[in-house]
């Protein structure tokens, strides 16, 4: 059930009131806006698609510098974050991409310059989070694959930078705030020669953070960095044109202040899930996870507690501990990218068509080293350590990841003039991804009580101590690498067959082929009482290798390829009723592309007797099918783009339908080898999105401006079944329908016929599952009621200077941090106000964010089906939640000179 918020009544009420008013008053005409939208110069007003354009004088007023703050400018845009700063998560309709590739293609001057994240989901760790040199954004909604390519599955977002021409003009600026907020940027454009033109902008930010790990007593949060990009804009003749710009981005982020929604209430396991209560009695599956005995789960249900009613205590680097205990123990070190990225753009006027060539080539490395957070349930434990003395431990695991990517992409171009009753446009697309990862991630359960964590694999006596930045990587890494190449063809036609009337016809098709080779499974670590038990370290590294420091190593690796294609049409009729009133109607089918999952979590290559008695390495895993299929979207949609009272008030609005089928989502499966639960994409079955969005723009008088926008959502799984076996996931959702299969474990060809009946020579054979079903269920990450509000006022003060009132707000609904629907990130309202002095030269603004230090915690995750052993076995699931930022406050200067 949706914990109550807003009404969409009284919301929508305030929309239209605001539009209403405007009619009484006589105002000044709206400025036009141009944006690229379709691959050329148009009006906003005339562009037949829900899109919202943030002009540069925007970005620099509101201090927009990351993502969060851009989707703090749309209600339908929403950024999540999960573990690690790769793995930010666009939302734009409802849509969250849970799994798999991004939703929302990110692109530069047209250019997608997104990636795939390794490990976790999203995809933004390519792209500057610190915008600066922008002319412009698009944030376009809905299905855009045709015209934005492979990842604009339910929209686009697109960066437009500056370019120099023949004027000169230059830019300093800074931005200092509280917490130790520090922003430095600039640039200078101006001509070469009569016909080459250059510009080159930098900028240097720094912040301290904003919470104190309470287990170290430093600050989380902190981060800073540096860019620097430089283009030149050569016109080699009247009608032909070369644009290349080179980027590099150095960042460092320190680690996410996380803190944990501990579990607060107690979960029932179906009784068709319990042993030995399931129908056929046979029993539970291999190992110690689920189906069990438990018969209660504990969860987490309901809103998410306030920051000020948190504790952050996060994870101690062991490494940097003294012996004496915890006070002198330092923070994770976090996230660290070196990104380089070079673009070439040619145009050629022919006269009837235009070419275009975008060329774009791409190297990052990065690399990130995060604790998981500390669950509170767990008290610190001391353990013996290199120095001869101990070490204290909370960590249940570690993330490390190295990561090279290199990106490349050509496009090419070819489009009609625009006169005359058709107008079209064609392209083809080559996108190549290829990503080299060393992955020494650790996860790693408390078997007895005592403390374990994969820390221990590095500080044991019997282990060389192995820290991330002195050249040494952890014993236990794994090898990844996927390769993507993509090909497509694209096409758009636009007829106007009447004189108020078009119909646009587009579509992409596309092919790609994808490579996935790593690890069979993931390392950890398991300690028992004693040896030999089903927990106690394995007899070997891998096959043929000696154990000396009860590591494991791979022991098989898996791969695949996996090709794949589609055709994705849009259709659009739009009625131009009169110069300022256009209506449209479009029909679109989206795919997101099938996969080979690379998450592994917990599956560790433990040894567990339940591999026929043999130890793990030697024995292989039966569930290989690490594969999931397209999602398919068909997006219905009605809009208008309207302009009243002489182009002073502009009115928008979009209805939309959302057919969404085969969302690439999470569950997990018990690991028959080990018994530990791990990680799959799965595919749901079905849901629907119904949408309202409404957008109004009003100059009130020639100094006041005003905005607002508004999004409702009523999301549904109408079909979504999943087998898995995780305790915590079939209690949350509450049903269970008992399934089995048989597989040959030991490569015998030696089959159990009778899933109920397995033979002792083949103990593991039978793989019991739940079918739960959350048909019925919402969306997660979709709030009902989205606002977001702005208002401006700027009067002469001396001279040609004028002074301004500014603000801005924003309302979300509450939301469902998973599919579950357990656990609610509850509703929140931001103000943010400015205030400041303005002319053509320079500006100074003071400025507070969050006026009124709302701690509502804004994303986050769930994580489940933690076991804790000892006397008494149970689960541990607990909210996993990102702080949000509390009120700031600072100044902004800005100073112009040339044109």
């Amino acid at each position: 059930m949706r914990v109550p918020g807003i009404s969409s009544t009284r919301v929508a009420a305030s929309v239209m009131g605001v539009a209403l008013a405007a009619f009484a008053v006589d105002a000044l005409a709206v400025d036009e806006v141009t944006v690229t939208t379709r691959k050329r110069e148009e009006n906003l007003q005339n562009v037949p698609i829900a899109v919202e354009a943030i002009t540069a004088e925007d970005i620099e007023r509101k201090g927009i510098t990351s993502f969060k703050d851009l989707a703090g400018q749309s209600a339908s845009v929403i950024l999540d974050q999960g573990f690690a700063p790769q793995d930010q998560r666009i939302v734009i309709r409802g849509l969250s991409p849970t799994r798999g590739r991004q939703n929302v293609a990110v692109l530069q001057d047209g250019i997608e310059v997104g990636s795939e994240a390794i490990a976790t989901s999203g995809g933004s760790l390519l792209i500057n989070p610190r915008l600066f040199d922008l002319e412009r954004v698009e944030i376009v909604k809905g299905p855009q694959i045709a015209l934005f390519g492979r990842s604009a599955f339910a929209g686009a977002i697109n960066y437009i930078t500056r370019k120099p021409d023949g004027e000169f003009r230059a830019r300093a600026a800074t931005d200092i705030g509280t917490d130790g907020q520090l922003e430095l940027s600039g640039g200078i454009d101006g001509p070469v020669t009569d016909s080459i033109a250059a510009g080159v902008h930098g900028m240097f930010w720094t912040h301290d953070g904003f919470y104190t790990n309470t287990l170290t007593g430093d600050r989380v949060g902190d981060a800073k960095g540096r860019s620097v990009a430089g283009t030149v804009v050569w016109n080699v003749t009247d009608s032909f044109s070369a644009t290349a710009r080179v980027e590099n981005l150095n960042d460092e982020f320190g680690v996410t202040p996380y803190a944990v929604m501990r579990f607060n209430a107690l979960f029932d396991v179906p009784l068709e899930a319990r042993s030995p209560f399931d129908p056929d009695g046979a029993g539970p599956i291999v190992g110690f996870g689920p189906l069990t005995t438990a018969t209660t789960v504990d969860g987490v249900r309901g809103d998410t507690p306030n920051a000020d009613d948190l504790v952050l205590a996060m994870s101690e680097d062991p490494r940097t501990c003294s012996v004496t205990g915890a006070a002198n123990c330092d923070d994770y070190s976090g996230t660290d990218r070196d990104i380089t990225r070079g673009t070439l753009t040619l145009d050629w006027d022919a006269g009837p068509v235009t070419l275009t060539s975008l060329t774009h080539l791409a190297d990052a490395n990065t690399f990130q080293f995060e604790g998981s957070e500390d669950q509170s349930a767990n008290s610190v434990q001391q353990i013996p350590n290199n120095f001869g003395g101990t070490t204290p431990v909370s960590a249940p695991g570690e993330f490390w990841l190295d990561n090279a990517t290199n990106l490349f992409s050509q496009e090419l171009r070819i489009a009609s003039s625009g006169e005359g009753r058709v107008s079209w446009l064609a392209g083809a697309l080559f996108w190549q991804e290829k990503i080299d990862v060393l992955d020494g991630s650790l996860t790693c359960f408390s078997t007895t009580g005592v403390a374990c964590g994969p820390i221990l694999a590095r500080i044991l006596p019997s282990a060389p101590l192995n820290v991330p930045g002195d050249g040494l990587t952890p014993l236990n890494a794994d090898k990844w690498v996927r390769d993507t190449d993509h090909y497509s063809v694209y096409g758009l036609v636009e007829w106007q067959f009447l004189d108020q009337w078009k119909l646009t016809l587009e579509g992409r098709q596309t092919w790609e082929d994808l490579e996935v080779r790593g690890p069979d499974q993931d390392n950890g670590l398991f300690f028992g009482t004693s040896a030999g038990g089903p927990f106690s370290p394995p007899a070997s590294d891998g096959p043929g290798t000696p154990s000396s420091s009860g590591l494991t190593t791979v022991a098989n690796s898996r791969g695949g390829k996996e090709d794949d294609q589609f055709f994705a049409p849009k259709v659009t009729v739009t009625w131009q009723a009169t110069p300022d009133q256009l209506y449209y109607v479009s029909w679109a089918e989206s795919f997101k592309p099938k996969g080979i999952s690379a998450l592994l979590g917990g599956t560790g290559a433990f040894f567990n007797t339940a591999c026929g008695g043999v130890t793990q390495p030697t024995c292989t895993d039966p569930i290989k099918d690490f594969r999931f299929d397209q999602e398919k979207l068909d997006n219905y949609e009605l809009g208008a783009k309207t302009s009243w009272l002489d182009g002073a008030l502009r009115l928008n609005g979009a209805f939309f339908f959302q057919d969404f089928k085969n969302k690439q989502v999470s569950t997990q499966i018990t690991d028959p080898n080990t018994g530990v639960l791990s990680p799959r994409i799965i595919n749901a079955g079905a849901a629907e999105v119904y949408g309202l969005e409404l957008e109004a723009t009003w100059f009130a008088t020639e100094n006041l401006t005003l905005g607002l926008g508004y999004t409702w959502l009523d999301t549904e799984y109408t079909d979504f079944k999943a087998n898995t076996t995780g305790a915590g996931t079939i209690s949350y959702v509450g049903n269970c329908t008992m399934g089995a299969t048989t597989e040959d474990l030991n490569g015998d060809g030696n089959f159990v016929n009778d899933p109920n009946a397995p033979t002792a020579n083949d103990p593991g054979e039978v793989i019991r599952f739940c079918t739960t079903d959350y048909s019925g269920n919402e969306l997660e990450g979709a709030p009902q009621n989205a606002l977001t509000g702005n208002a401006r006022w700027q009067a002469p003060l001396v001279g040609s200077t004028d002074y301004f009132l500014d603000g801005d707000f924003e309302f979300q609904d509450d939301r469902f941090a998973s599919d579950k629907n357990q656990m609610v990130f509850p509703s929140y309202w931001l103000f943010n106000f400015r205030a400041g002095i303005v002319n053509d030269s320079w500006d100074v603004m003071a400025y507070v964010d969050n006026a009124f230090d709302d701690d509502t915690v804004m994303t986050g995750f769930e994580d489940g089906d933690i076991p804790k052993f000892g006397a008494t076995f149970r689960f541990l699931n607990h909210g996993t939640l990102v702080l949000p930022d509390p009120r700031t406050y600072g100044l902004r200067i800005n100073y112009r000179f040339g044109k």
